[in-house]
């Protein structure tokens, strides 16, 4: 109690000091705790992104040498005749070259650029599985024989937030490379920034409009069965390096799982925290010197 009273007789003598003191470190507390949440709930939203995708799906990329869309900037790209090797293994269910391509798409006199992903002629069902069943909003998906069309992200649909000022409903025509495309539905919102905003596109029209031939941005694979996973990878980086020539440890090409890209994105997060709670470990530290120097210099 002779404590507690002295510490407030200490409050009184300065009041002004003593409670600036304190503000300070509650704000710092709260600051910290705040910064530690918002980490929390970054993890858990990255973490439910990575869950709301195929358990089989497996990815290869060629090496790039620059910033943009997977597998651009390669030495030595991707082609659709990998693909078809990779869909002969027997650990293999399906195995999808995609383009992922950055382009220029106009509408009500707007013009922005962002992504468009392809999807092949006849193997509608098997992209729209392997991007977790996606499903239309608004109008339908793209079918066999819709060369010409296009279906957006969910986030093309509201005026208010798309950036055109101006809903994009199905039956609209946008310029997509300057050429017209009709609009025939809006994807389903799918809580992914990149999937909400891309454009779906079939391979041949984006080819006519870009010209990238037989390369390929990425591969998308699905194994028979998640138990086959660890070999199926394996399987693939033995094909890939007898196709590409190129000796183990050397590889120009980068097979991933769900698995092992959520496991390298975590262990950033987590560094993350780490930093921010040695910052407030600090802070908190500093803080406490500053009360005791106050109150021995008031002794």
């Amino acid at each position: 109690m002779n404590y507690l009273v002295f510490s407030f007789k200490n409050l009184k003598r300065k009041g002004v000091r003593s409670w600036l003191t304190l503000l300070g470190i509650l704000i710092g507390i709260a600051a910290v705790i705040s910064l530690i949440t918002v980490g929390a709930g970054l993890k858990t939203a990255v973490n439910a992104q990575f869950g709301a995708s195929s358990t089989e799906l497996i990815t290869v990329q060629a090496g790039g040498t620059s910033y943009g869309p997977p597998g651009s900037g390669t030495v030595v790209p991707l082609t659709k005749s990998d693909a078809q090797a990779i869909e002969q293994l027997s650990t293999v269910e399906v195995a999808i070259p995609r383009n992922i391509e950055v382009g220029k798409l106009e509408y009500n006199n707007v013009v922005q650029f962002g992504y468009a992903a392809t999807i092949l002629e006849g193997r509608e069902e098997k992209i729209y599985e392997l991007e977790g069943n996606i499903k239309a909003e608004y109008g339908r998906l793209l079918k066999s024989g819709d060369n010409g069309k296009v279906m957006l992200g969910y986030s093309f649909y509201n005026g208010n937030t798309n950036g055109y000022g101006k809903d994009i409903l199905p039956g609209k025509t946008v310029l997509i490379q300057d050429k017209s495309f009709e609009v025939v539905g809006i994807v389903e919102k799918q809580g992914s920034f990149i999937l909400d905003g891309v454009v779906w596109i079939y391979d041949s029209d984006l080819d006519d409009l870009l010209g990238y031939g037989d390369e390929v941005s990425l591969i998308a694979v699905k194994v028979k069965d998640k138990k086959f996973m660890d070999k199926a990878k394996e399987d693939i980086e033995k094909l890939m390096r007898n196709r590409r020539d190129v000796k183990l440890g050397k590889e120009d090409f980068e097979v991933s799982t769900p698995e092992a890209t959520l496991e390298d994105v975590n262990s950033i997060l987590n560094g993350i925290q780490i930093f921010i709670i040695i910052i407030a470990s600090i802070s908190i530290f500093i803080g406490i010197i500053g009360i005791l120097s106050e109150e021995r210099t008031s002794t």
